[in-house]
């Protein structure tokens, strides 16, 4: 399943907050990078409803590098042609903003999504940003315990007390 680490965000974050809604146009703005990836030409343009349904869910995000991050993606993705180098720099600048933001998991995600068709981006050093990046993200991951066992969860989530069956 892609972007099951966004999904499991989704699922924890208070709904329609400003971290709900920054997980939501993110995801928004991978599915259409990856109808873009999947197309081998790569001259498949997204819909009118799929991008306006990405616009939207953008625009709901705080005025912050994130958003315009996500929005220059969206500009890349609706050109008549979108350049593979443009959509892995707007995916490596949006990786860095999760991760600035300490959403390691979701970084990696995004990161493995752009890696996932390095073979279309011609420039070398680009390509060693996004694995560098990538092997930045999950060592410093490692050390949260969350991420051995390829979870997000929150502290707050598993100090929740659990139900008990009366005797």
């Amino acid at each position: 399943m892609r972007h099951f680490a966004f999904l499991e965000a989704l699922v924890m974050a208070p709904d329609d907050g400003p971290h709900w809604r920054a997980v939501m146009g993110g995801l928004l703005v991978l599915r259409l990078v990856d109808a873009w990836r999947d197309d081998p030409g790569g001259e498949l343009r997204p819909d009118a409803i799929e991008l306006a349904g990405a616009r939207d869910a953008v625009e709901r995000i705080p005025n912050t590098a994130m958003r315009r991050v996500l929005d220059g993606l969206i500009d890349t993705l609706e050109r008549t042609s979108p350049v593979p180098n443009r959509v892995a720099e707007g995916m490596l600048a949006y990786a860095r903003e999760l991760a600035a933001r300490g959403s390691g998991m979701l970084a990696d995600d995004v990161l493995v999504t752009a890696l996932s068709w390095k073979e279309r981006i011609s420039d070398r050093e680009l390509r060693f940003d996004l694995m560098l990046a990538l092997q930045s993200v999950r060592a410093s991951a490692l050390a949260e315990p969350t991420f051995r066992r390829g979870r997000t969860r929150t502290a707050e989530r598993r100090q929740r007390p659990t139900l008990r069956r009366p005797r």
